[in-house]
């Protein structure tokens, strides 16, 4: 849920959406990709890292980020710290889905296969 919304506000607000997955996917492709927290941070901090510029180039752009939950307390410190450098105040959205209808999403991207990150299920999902 979280990056169809980040598209859909994406799309409503004329921004863009920098997502962990993609960036992930595109810095560790096959056979190096294993979805570890290492690589988590190191896409994360390029992310950042274009976010940041972005920002400062066009302090009015919209720039979502995506892909993290945000749930450690150090994320949400990075992303703030990130904020101030760019002295635009973060906005975190929750998204909370009920745990069946989570399931049966993931569920259903797994048979696709189109979602980036490959190592989403329900397992992933309930930790």
């Amino acid at each position: 849920g979280k990056s169809t919304l980040a598209a859909r506000l994406a799309s409503e607000l004329g921004g863009v959406v920098l997502s962990k997955d993609v960036v992930r996917s595109a810095l560790f492709p096959q056979p190096v990709l294993d979805y570890s927290a290492a690589q988590d941070d190191v896409a994360m901090s390029a992310v950042f890292a274009a976010a940041r510029l972005l920002l400062t180039s066009d302090p009015s752009r919209v720039v979502i980020l995506d892909g993290r939950t945000f749930s450690k307390a150090s994320q949400v410190d990075a992303l703030f710290a990130l904020g101030r450098q760019v002295r635009q105040e973060p906005v975190l959205i929750e998204c909370v889905c009920d745990p069946g209808v989570a399931a049966r999403r993931l569920e259903a991207d797994a048979l696709v296969g189109q979602h980036p990150a490959k190592n989403r299920d329900a397992a992933l999902h309930a930790r």
